[in-house]
């Protein structure tokens, strides 16, 4: 035999559902002492006077519940978290490690062998090739000229080995003929 459940004894409580409509209160003697039980709870609740609460208890109430919304939608951000973040973060650290590069090839050691900048000025003395309208190569032959290619490889400026090989894997099908194009080009124009 299932009870009545709290909804039921509530609806039946209020009037809202007639006795006759459970059937199981008849035979029930527990379901009864619960509805007359839960009666006199709502009896003894309506003989209390409750005091009407002050018209301004509702705009102090709206007013602090909109403060608290207001202070939970804006996260407080420490200085830290500000100083820390990635817009200033990443910026800082590109001018330090061009700080360091540019503290390595002033102070590197002058060797007698051949410089990075030399090798590179040896490599590109074909006039079709070297782009000297392009200031930022003037640049790069500047800050590297008297770079010699211990210094260069110690701060980390050499293509690790393999590197080519991963670059090439790297490419698109179209970028590999593309490239396989261009060395074709390049070996006919040598004669090797």
């Amino acid at each position: 035999m299932s009870h009545l459940n709290p909804e039921e004894l509530l609806d039946l409580a209020e009037g809202a559902r007639d006795e006759a409509s459970a059937p199981h209160l008849t035979r029930c003697e527990s379901c009864r002492a619960q509805l007359a039980d839960l009666r006199a709870v709502m009896a003894a609740a309506s003989d209390v006077d409750v005091p009407e609460p002050s018209p301004l208890f509702w705009e102090h109430l709206s007013a602090r519940v909109h403060e608290a919304i207001a202070a939970d939608a804006a996260p407080r951000v420490s200085w830290m978290e500000r100083w820390f973040s990635w817009t200033v973060a990443v910026p800082l650290a590109a001018c330090v490690v061009t700080l360091l590069a540019l503290a390595v090839t002033m102070h590197a050691p002058q060797a007698p062998e051949t410089t990075v900048g030399q090798r590179v000025s040896q490599q590109t003395s074909d006039e079709s090739v070297r782009p000297t309208d392009d200031p930022s190569w003037s640049l790069m032959t500047d800050l590297a000229g008297h770079l010699d290619w211990d210094a260069a490889v110690e701060a980390g400026l050499t293509m690790p080995a393999g590197g080519v090989d991963r670059a090439v894997f790297d490419l698109s099908a179209d970028e590999r003929r593309a490239l396989r194009g261009l060395l074709q080009a390049e070996l006919a124009g040598s004669g090797a």
